[in-house]
């Protein structure tokens, strides 16, 4: 008797896990909805001179992800974002996946025309763009197949100026504010799509589950030894 791969039907495709009794899909959107319970007035994010706790946190994302929806994007859809590591980056990583999108996280060091490559190949629907990096937007999308909506990211007032974006951050922000939580039915629903550098070749694309993705945390939190207290730096 063959047996059948686990989390696969008979018919082929993936198992809705959420069919299965006493089962909880993992996604890291359980680690923001837990936070903005239990530590809601708690400062979660520092950057520059600005702070936000994680209740606003969870907020923001959260209309963030209601806004991406009314933007009419399914799930599934791919949302790239050109943006360095800031509060902006994180609010991004949980409303992208919290509207069933998957999040492409580029290398803000490549050149135009791999970043234009990276676009299309991924398929993304929408680009999010930082204003520091808003100078390159002309020369990535004249070489794309396909032109993405162009969100300009105004976080914290900055200014980008004009680059032809469809919209603002912020304005997209303010479209869902009213949004529902985000509930997952299946844990193998893909949440990120991660690039390589393409040192052989054009970057190849590596797709993360939201059971992957969960499981990975969990694996730094016992590797790093983090506890309440931790703090973690970046530049």
């Amino acid at each position: 008797m063959t047996k059948k791969p686990l989390g696969i039907y008979p018919g082929g495709g993936s198992m809705v896990t959420d069919s299965l009794p006493n089962h909880l899909p993992l996604s890291p959107m359980d680690f923001l909805k837990r936070a903005n319970r239990a530590y809601r007035n708690r400062v979660a994010v520092i950057d520059g001179d600005h702070q936000m706790t994680y209740g606003e946190f969870h907020d923001r994302a959260m209309a963030l992800s209601g806004g991406l929806e009314d933007m009419g994007l399914k799930p599934g859809d791919c949302v790239a974002v050109l943006c360095p590591n800031s509060a902006a980056m994180l609010e991004v990583h949980y409303a992208i996946p919290a509207a069933g999108l998957v999040i492409n996280a580029m290398n803000n060091r490549l050149d135009p025309g791999s970043i234009a490559y990276i676009l299309d190949h991924s398929g993304a629907k929408m680009l999010m763009v930082h204003p520091i990096l808003a100078g390159q937007i002309s020369e990535i999308l004249d070489q794309c197949a396909q032109k993405p909506i162009l969100i300009l990211m105004d976080w914290k007032d900055l200014d980008g100026g004009e680059i032809g974006q469809d919209l603002t951050y912020e304005a997209l922000l303010a479209r869902g504010e009213n949004a529902p939580s985000f509930i997952l039915h299946d844990e193998l629903q893909p949440i990120a799509i991660n690039y390589t550098s393409g040192t052989t070749g054009k970057p190849k694309g590596a797709r993360y589950t939201h059971r992957g993705a969960f499981l990975n945390a969990l694996g730094n939190v016992l590797t790093l030894g983090l506890q309440p207290t931790s703090r973690y730096l970046d530049r």
